[in-house]
């Protein structure tokens, strides 16, 4: 899936804005960071304005490109997670909102612990056990009205699932939760502009007409729960997660 970096500005800027608190958890002293799933940039701007040296990486050349052309001097690089190599561990591994998009966590923390230094910190937040339930639920029922069955490209673990993930990877947990964070959209468009860019993958397959099928259904199946008078209502649900390698 590619994204469209402006597009993700103009009606999901929600993503790092919600995100910025997990600054919070960064260290007091300058550190340098790694920051994986960056997108166009703007926490790893924070983040560098709060005197941490960052590099933000993300798979998408378009998100990349944004970053770079809106904070210019500032690091920002095409990578993989999963591939990523470098000769000086970070103090610090961040992502907000983007792990969710990698299935092989046992891969992922793997390759992390390599990433970070020993006693670094792992600080990061995506969407946990339950995470968009009803848009899900409403989507799938659609395409299965079409004959079409519903591929899930994300993970959304619970604590209890992803606890020994991490520390069968060398992670000792300071902090793991889950909540709910119910999450605006913008507009009377909200929900069929988010459905267009985070189900693409499955929307991509069908002709225009049966993809406006699909968004129309979904909208009204959802009006009744997610739609809140002058903005539709996303059933996010969060697992955040602040941790060290061991020595």
């Amino acid at each position: 899936m590619e994204w469209d970096a402006h597009n993700y500005q103009k009606n999901h800027d929600f993503v790092f804005q919600y995100g910025a608190s997990l600054l919070a958890f960064l260290p007091n002293s300058p550190a340098t960071i790694l920051d994986i799933g960056c997108g166009t940039g703007e926490l790893s701007h924070q983040m560098t304005e709060l005197g941490h040296r960052v590099l933000g990486i993300d798979t998408s050349p378009n998100m990349i490109q944004q970053a770079q052309k809106q904070f210019p001097g500032e690091k920002f690089q095409v990578v993989n997670a999963l591939t990523f190599e470098t000769a000086q561990p970070f103090d610090v591994l961040f992502s907000n909102a983007a792990l969710h998009w990698i299935t092989d966590h046992k891969s992922l923390l793997s390759q992390f612990q390599k990433l970070v230094k020993p006693g670094g910190l792992f600080i990061c937040e995506f969407g946990g056990a339950g995470n968009i339930a009803k848009i899900t639920q409403a989507f799938e029922t659609e395409l299965e009205q079409l004959g079409k069955s519903y591929q899930s490209p994300f993970f959304f673990p619970s604590c209890e699932e992803y606890q020994p993930l991490l520390e069968a990877n060398g992670f000792l947990v300071e902090l793991l939760q889950e909540y709910d964070r119910p999450t605006p959209l913008k507009g009377e468009n909200g929900l069929r502009n988010w459905l267009k860019q985070f189900f693409s993958s499955n929307l991509s397959s069908l002709s225009e007409a049966k993809q406006n099928q699909v968004l129309s259904g979904v909208e009204a199946s959802l009006k009744e729960s997610c739609w809140k008078d002058t903005f539709w209502e996303a059933d996010y649900r969060r697992i955040r997660i602040v941790a060290k390698r061991s020595k």
